[in-house]
């Protein structure tokens, strides 16, 4: 008996491969073993013994290969790069807990390694706007203490990154000889930036009253992208937008036009929403469930960093890699 009440522990609509994954294979086959609701054999898997109660079957829809063939393409190839970005996780974990450092690690295992002195204002010691995946995460960066064990964050392109922070430098004052270039630079860039975003709002603000975007974008002399349909799922698999554009237009309503900074960190991107369409479950039956199937991986991806780096806080334990390969893969448990 639980204190759970049924609304809290009800799994919803799952598929075979749904419960296969959260579980194992002897779980799934003893729910889908049931030919009509009632309750399914015991079955084992890592977490224990589990009985569950199924309040309804829906029978599988048959479509054409031709109008699926190029979603499961994309879904196997997404699955295959998803298990090999996994794979090297798992490598890069076992590397950390043999006391590797991170530019040991890309070197080994054939990553992008950058490294850079920066502000919180994402100044470089050097002169110049810091870019690149150190952009992305300067607010994770900032937020890291000196040894503090190194982060692993998700990334929206269903990849990973390694964070450190080797050393702090305090502020403090130079003679103005030595740092006048450095300013000049730093200032350079910051105005250049500053009028970036003005001139971004000024265009932004033209086409909200209802100038046309090719004429506006041929005056400023920028680049005009049209993308086709990107779903929630798609963002930072897709070359059409970048990752945090992306998540911008999934927040507009259609006719919307908004201003956002350029992942390059050196611009800004104006951004028109001129269409959206609601996703339906059943005809896109394929991208509903690509869509389920990403959610509960980052869900299960963030709760399991955020577990094992608080763990490492508090206890300084060694990850034992082929228990959570056991529990994340429940196919290793059989």
């Amino acid at each position: 008996m639980t204190d759970f009440q049924p609304d809290e522990i009800a799994l919803g609509d799952m598929s075979h491969s749904d419960i296969e994954q959260d579980y194992n294979t002897k779980v799934a086959d003893a729910v889908f073993a049931l030919t009509e609701p009632g309750l399914s054999a015991p079955a084992q898997s890592v977490f224990g013994w589990h009985i569950f109660r199924v309040r309804g079957i829906t029978e599988p829809v048959n479509r054409p290969l031709d109008q699926v063939a190029n979603i499961l393409r994309q879904e196997i190839a997404e699955e295959k790069a998803l298990d090999a970005v996994y794979d090297v996780s798992v490598e890069a974990e076992e590397m950390l807990a043999r006391g590797a450092g991170l530019q040991e690690i890309a070197t080994n295992l054939q990553l992008v390694f950058e490294q850079a002195t920066v502000s919180r204002e994402g100044l470089l010691q050097t002169g110049g706007v810091v870019q690149g995946a150190i952009s992305r995460h300067l607010s994770d960066v900032w937020a890291l203490e000196i040894d503090e064990p190194v982060m692993l964050e998700p990334t929206d392109d269903g990849g990973f990154t390694l964070m450190d922070v080797t050393d702090e430098i305090p502020p403090q004052q130079r003679p103005f000889i030595e740092v006048q270039d450095q300013l000049r630079e730093n200032l350079i860039a910051e105005r250049q930036l500053a009028k970036a975003g003005e001139k971004a709002e000024e265009l932004a603000q033209s086409l909200r009253s209802g100038e046309p975007i090719a004429t506006l974008a041929e005056t400023a002399g920028a680049d005009l992208l049209e993308t086709d349909w990107i779903t929630r799922s798609g963002i930072g698999r897709s070359n059409q937008v970048a990752p945090i554009v992306g998540r911008l237009m999934f927040q507009m309503a259609v006719g919307d036009v908004a201003v956002e900074r350029a992942a390059s960190g050196d611009g800004y991107v104006v951004v028109r929403l001129d269409d959206k369409k609601p996703g339906n479950p059943q005809t896109d039956a394929a991208e509903y469930e690509a869509l389920l199937d990403s959610l509960g991986t980052a869900m299960l991806n963030d709760a399991l960093v955020q577990y094992e780096s608080a763990l490492r806080k508090d206890y300084g334990v060694e990850v034992n890699t082929n228990l959570l390969q056991q529990v994340i893969n429940p196919q290793g448990a059989l």
